[in-house]
């Protein structure tokens, strides 16, 4: 039997069976994102398979959840034959799992879905969680309006910017912005104190913080030239905790000593519980140049109530809101100046505590996510119904 090819009336009666593909290189946000919104539909009843890039960091974590992971083919691989085994091994999986729906969260995932489900009928929903706009051109054009059947944006600003330029309208992307249990996240998070200790930072030193793996648009640079304009007694000094990527921890730490600021930068490998390092700082920074699609940093600071300084890129003013400051990019004279107000105003830094949970709450809550992700694909299926 061809996948979807089952008669459609059964979809009420059984279990959605999804599967997510999220072919990523390594856990950035919109991996969390794909990866949460598996666990989160298999934790409301449905059957989900999880697509990932063999031995990734993604699988890793996915195994770790105890999710149902399907890691058998390179979807991101160029080579022709590379390509046609992970087409078979996709079709194979269609056609013994029976999905309801396919959810794409990569270009790669998405091409190749379609080309899998050809003949199927089962519904292919995108999932945009990156900021790299697709191609204007036919092949892409017919993929988007002709071969998906619904498109979910994970911010606000994706809609307008993204998708009229391919013939959809705004107004036919649903967003849905990613979700965090912000109650589970504080359970048995260290207190600042705490967090310290484990960490071995001055607890009597104000300090700024960026959690993020080490790489250009992060805005590392930008923030140490920052740091050099700050003053204060103590001054603030800064801890930079993240995998090196495009830029070294001895490149950043040149750069600090070079600025007359190496003795109040520190820098760490990837903390094992984000939660420590957030817990540490009284102000986390995310000086971002670029990316941000969704800036899980950002989420996990506000829900543990970390006062955020951004930059006004993509999805950051529209998380960040007045639960923090927002910055011109680039600008390390504008960075410095948000920080030291951050340091130094108290109930400035009161209310960005209380309004952050707050915030997560309303407007980033997993159990939205999850809901409105699950009538979006159920909507597809009685549409099928209908047909």
């Amino acid at each position: 039997m061809k996948p979807g090819n089952a008669p459609a009336d059964r979809f009420a009666a059984d279990p959605l069976r999804v599967v997510v593909m999220a072919s990523v290189r390594w856990y950035n946000a919109s991996a969390a994102y794909a990866v949460d919104l598996a666990e989160g539909l298999a934790e409301r009843g449905a059957v989900v398979r999880l697509v990932v890039k063999p031995g990734s960091p993604v699988e890793e974590a996915a195994r770790a959840r105890g999710l149902d992971v399907v890691a058998s083919a390179d979807l991101t691989a160029t080579r022709p034959a590379e390509l046609l085994r992970s087409f078979r091994t996709l079709r194979r999986l269609f056609g013994s799992f029976q999905p309801h729906v396919v959810n794409a969260h990569r270009g790669e995932d998405h091409l190749l879905a379609a080309a899998a489900l050809h003949g199927s009928g089962v519904p292919l929903v995108r999932t945009r969680g990156d900021v790299r706009a697709p191609r204007s051109h036919p092949g892409t054009r017919f993929l988007y309006r002709s071969l998906t059947a619904a498109h979910v944006a994970c911010a606000d600003f994706m809609p307008e910017r993204f998708y009229p330029p391919l013939g959809i309208p705004a107004s036919a992307v649903t967003v849905i912005r990613p979700g965090l249990d912000a109650d589970a996240f504080r359970r048995d998070a260290p207190d600042p104190a705490a967090a310290r200790s484990q960490l071995d930072l001055d607890p009597s030193t104000p300090w700024i913080g960026l959690v993020g793996r080490l790489t250009a648009v992060k805005g590392h640079r930008v923030l140490i030239r920052a740091l050099s304009r700050m003053s204060g007694d103590p001054a603030p000094r800064l801890f930079l905790s993240g995998e090196p990527n495009e830029v070294s921890p001895e490149e950043l730490q040149e750069e600090a000593r070079r600025l007359g600021v190496g003795e109040r930068v520190r820098i760490e490998g990837r903390v094992p519980d984000v939660r420590t390092a957030l817990r540490a700082l009284d102000v986390l920074a995310v000086p971002s140049l670029g990316s941000e699609a969704i800036s899980r940093i950002a989420l996990e600071a506000l829900a543990l109530g970390v006062p955020v300084v951004a930059s006004r890129v993509n999805s950051l003013p529209e998380i960040v809101g007045d639960a923090g400051l927002l910055v011109e990019p680039g600008d390390p004279e504008d960075l410095a100046r948000a920080l030291q107000r951050m340091l130094r105003d108290e109930g400035l830094r009161v209310h960005a505590r209380d309004e952050g949970p707050r915030r997560i709450e309303a407007r980033y809550h997993r159990a939205t996510q999850l809901e409105r992700t699950e009538a979006l694909f159920r909507s597809l299926l009685q549409r099928g119904t209908a047909r």
